[in-house]
C-alpha cells in the first residue's frame, strides 16, 4: 500500500480526504469522522489508516452465537460505539 493511499472510512465506508494545508487531518466526507490534526500528511493518514474497520472488530465477536437477524444490528451497535469512541478521543472528551 502506498503512503498516500487513504482507506475508506471504518465507520461508514465513505471516502476519506487529507484535508488541511499547515496542519493536516483525514476526514471523511460522507459521515464527518476524522483524525486528530497532525503536522505532516503522512501522519494524518498513517493515524487515519490504523483504526479498525467494523469488519474487523465484528468478526471478533462470535457471530455464529447470534440469530442472523441480529449479526446487522450488532455491527451497527459496534459501528456507533466506536464512531462515538474516535470521536470523543479525537476531541479529548
Amino acid at each position: 500500500m502506498s503512503n498516500d493511499m487513504i482507506l475508506k472510512c471504518p465507520c461508514c465506508k465513505g471516502q476519506g480526504k487529507l484535508q488541511g494545508y499547515r496542519f493536516r487531518w483525514v476526514s471523511c466526507l460522507n459521515c464527518g469522522l476524522s483524525t486528530k490534526t497532525c503536522e505532516t500528511k503522512e501522519e494524518a493518514i498513517s493515524i487515519w489508516n490504523k483504526r479498525d474497520p467494523i469488519d474487523t472488530i465484528a468478526n471478533e465477536m462470535n457471530e455464529a452465537s447470534f440469530p442472523q437477524k441480529f449479526a446487522n444490528e450488532t455491527k451497527m451497535m459496534i459501528l456507533k460505539e466506536r464512531a462515538m469512541q474516535i470521536i470523543c478521543k479525537e476531541r479529548n472528551l
